[in-house]
């Protein structure tokens, strides 16, 4: 029998060792079974084991390194530098021992796996590398004296800018079942994920629904630094990019989705994207049907479909399976309005990237005029939207777009918007469709807007003041202005407590469902506020209602012992991040997706023991 190593926290230090080496018990059973073989065949297969296991020693060994840097600001804490031991499977960060002690990172009378990291070096780039040596000895029966040892030796690089430790990524669709899911990147260098497993999206090697979180499948040696899904409703894959500048992908592969040259309904083991030699992923959009990968080149790369032109590459219909540059202006770094910036937002049938520069680029579908050119025409390569960025004009600092309404925030603290207006989500006083940028109605005393957040039919607005104003759909009262209407045309006040002010505010429509519509504020006391649906509890006050239409206080976030930081929402699932650093959840649970092991909705915000920033416990 195998039996798994488990890891133990410091007592003394703020750090816990990452159980990290991947094993497989596949290939462990076969080479350990081969009892009737030659002796010379069965010398080369525990040869090749034992290099293997000690390979994925030394990959444990940079993960830990690089789990050490992270958490002390990139500055190494072990080694003879520091006149220090070396870092070990045994050690914490500071290369004092663990105790209990860990002399072997696998359980077993007939081997024994360690690693050790000397000293990192510290690049003109301003990257570190770290050498790791990973060694199996083997052990004679009886005895446990050592008989043969392997060792290998690997070298990665680190970089500060990367890697995200305890980083929680979700995503949910809420068409075909698929539900909601999400992922966080552990110390190991590794995303564990849970939730819906539709179209393998979770990259576990299946298309199974998960509660307790698995491993993202990546090669051997890759570290994991960013994942990257869709939460506007549609979420059918998950991306991760890796230290090195490689992307993978797993999900709905149906139109070339993934970007690795084939098509197919469901990847469940992860693939590389094709991405131009030479060339790093840097950031990447996710719109469900097409994936955009902007590289260090300064280049956007689309794959996917072609339906509505959505790729901006030029092509109409049918589909691209091997990444295509986006045809936006030739980068020129002399010229900001030719380099994109990390920030696109792509649904539906439409994408939009903005420019270093402030300028704003869109293509793809145009039926409600969300390209603000004045027509209803597809554009099949990028359009200039508006003015911004250019000579004399006031830059664009934010977009955000629902899937038929496309809202842009300039330098002048102006909110403007184009396209659907039906349920009078452009916030100009009428509900008539416009296709030319309007100048959004927020009132002159609340100051200027500092951020725009959208999904599914209504807006809210953000301003300097600490106010929040809502326009659109507010049936379940999510506009948080005391009230429920099917429209609401000029933007209202989302209502606090006196002396509250607004830091932080999110939307989420979560397509036609009334039930998941809800807008979340965060108040300078640290507090959370909700309006809208609580079907599921989402809200976070202790029960359920159709609606809420005063916004109400979250429970456990009481300004003093527990403060916000951050808030997602969507599909009726409420993400809340502390300053403290730990993640809360609350709401919807149908696929595990609240991280906490169970299926079953809440209606209190917990900390799942799945989401929060510490290494795990356990070797697979």
């Amino acid at each position: 029998m195998i039996h798994l190593a488990r890891t133990y926290a410091s007592k003394n230090q703020g750090f816990t060792l990452p159980a990290v080496l991947v094993v497989s018990l596949t290939i462990l059973i076969i080479g350990l079974s081969m009892t009737q073989t030659s002796s010379s065949v069965r010398t080369s297969i525990d040869s090749q084991y034992y290099n293997r296991l000690a390979t994925e020693a030394a990959q444990s060994g940079v993960a830990y390194a690089n789990y050490c840097l992270v958490n002390n600001s990139y500055s190494q804490s072990w080694g003879a530098a520091l006149s220090r031991p070396d870092l070990t499977q045994s050690t914490d960060c500071y290369g004092a021992a663990l105790a209990p002690s860990i002399t072997s990172l696998i359980d077993s009378a007939n081997f024994r796996v360690t690693f050790s990291v000397g000293d990192s070096v510290g690049r003109s780039d301003g990257a570190t590398l770290i050498t790791a040596e990973g060694k199996v000895e083997k052990l004679q029966t009886g005895t446990g004296n050592v008989v043969d040892t392997y060792t290998r030796k690997i070298k990665r690089v680190s970089r500060s800018l990367d890697f995200q430790q305890g980083k929680a990524v979700f995503g949910y669709n809420v068409s075909n079942g698929t539900g909601a899911f999400f992922a966080t990147l552990q110390s190991d260098g590794k995303f564990r994920s849970a939730g819906s497993g539709a179209f393998g999206k979770l990259g576990t090697g299946n298309t199974n629904d998960i509660l307790i979180p698995a491993p993202y499948i990546l090669p051997a040696g890759k570290i994991a630094a960013r994942a990257y899904t869709n939460f506007l409703s549609i979420g059918y894959q998950m991306f991760v990019k890796t230290t090195d500048g490689d992307l993978y992908g797993a999900g709905l592969n149906d139109r070339g989705q993934l970007g690795n040259g084939s098509t197919s309904g469901a990847v469940s083991t992860a693939v590389k994207m094709i991405i131009p030699s030479g060339e790093k992923v840097v950031y990447v959009g996710v719109g469900g049907y097409s994936t955009y990968v902007l590289t260090d080149a300064n280049n956007i790369y689309a794959t996917g479909s072609c339906d509505d032109s959505l790729l901006g590459t030029g092509c109409t219909s049918g589909s691209v399976t091997t990444p295509t540059r986006v045809a936006l202006p030739t980068p020129n770094t002399n010229d900001l309005n030719t380099i994109p910036a990390q920030q696109m937002t792509i649904d539906y049938h439409s994408a939009y990237v903005r420019m270093q520069g402030g300028r704003v680029y869109g293509w793809g579908n145009n039926g409600y005029g969300q390209l603000g050119d004045g027509t209803t025409n597809i554009s099949s390569v990028p359009k200039q939207i508006g003015t911004f960025g250019d000579s004399g004009q006031p830059k664009a600092t934010q977009i955000a777009f629902d899937g038929d309404t496309i809202y842009i925030l300039d330098s002048n603290g102006d909110a403007w918007a184009s396209g659907r207006n039906d349920r009078g989500q452009l916030g100009v006083g009428n509900t008539t469709n416009s296709f030319i940028l309007k100048k959004v109605i927020i009132p002159v005393a609340a100051g200027k807007v500092t951020r725009i957040t959208t999904d599914q039919w209504f807006a809210s607005f953000l301003t300097d003041s600490g106010k929040v104003y809502s326009a659109g759909l507010n049936d379940r009262g999510q506009l948080g202005n005391g009230s429920f209407a099917n429209t609401v045309s000029t933007p209202v006040n989302f209502i606090l407590p006196s002396g509250v002010k607004a830091t932080y505010v999110y939307t989420a429509g979560t397509g036609t469902s009334s039930t998941m519509a809800n807008t979340f504020v965060i108040g300078n006391n640290g507090k959370v506020y909700g309006a809208g649906s609580n079907t599921y509890g989402q809200i976070g006050i202790g029960s359920t209602a159709a609606r809420v239409t005063t916004p109400a206080a979250m429970s456990v976030f009481d300004g003093v012992n527990v403060k916000a930081s951050d808030i997602l929402t969507g599909y009726g699932t409420t993400i809340i991040s502390a300053e403290s650093g730990k993640i809360y959840t609350v709401g919807h649970n149908d696929y595990g997706q609240l991280g906490n092991g169970s299926t079953n909705d809440t209606t209190v915000p917990s900390e799942p023991e799945y989401l929060q920033a510490r290494a795990p416990n356990y070797i697979f």
